[in-house]
């Protein structure tokens, strides 16, 4: 009998223990961002790098091709040259919003 509320309360410490630290370790936290500076001529390398792949491997040539010019005549027009643009998120969602349209 004695051996039985052993091991009862044995599994039931192990279970416990392993539910604590999964709740404990596996919680979902705040999302990391990086607060990365980025300045205008490395903005203007990545556009450029990115219209160069763009081209190159884009399943579909002529939205490349369109979305390449659009980020380029952006580009000439130093619409990506803003301070505001500095943060590399906010750079990111500016080129991703283009309008193909």
């Amino acid at each position: 009998m004695f051996r039985r509320i052993l091991q009862y309360w044995t599994f039931s410490f192990v279970f416990l223990s392993s539910l604590f630290c999964f709740s404990v370790f596996a919680a979902p936290s705040a999302p990391v961002q990086l607060q990365v500076k980025l300045d205008v001529p490395t903005r203007r390398q990545a556009i450029k790098n990115a219209v160069h792949e763009m081209k190159a491997n884009y399943v579909f040539p002529e939205i490349a091709e369109k979305t390449g010019s659009i980020l380029i005549r952006n580009l000439e027009e130093k619409k990506y040259d803003t301070p505001e643009l500095q943060d590399a998120v906010k750079f990111a969602e500016q080129c991703k919003s283009i309008n193909l349209i």
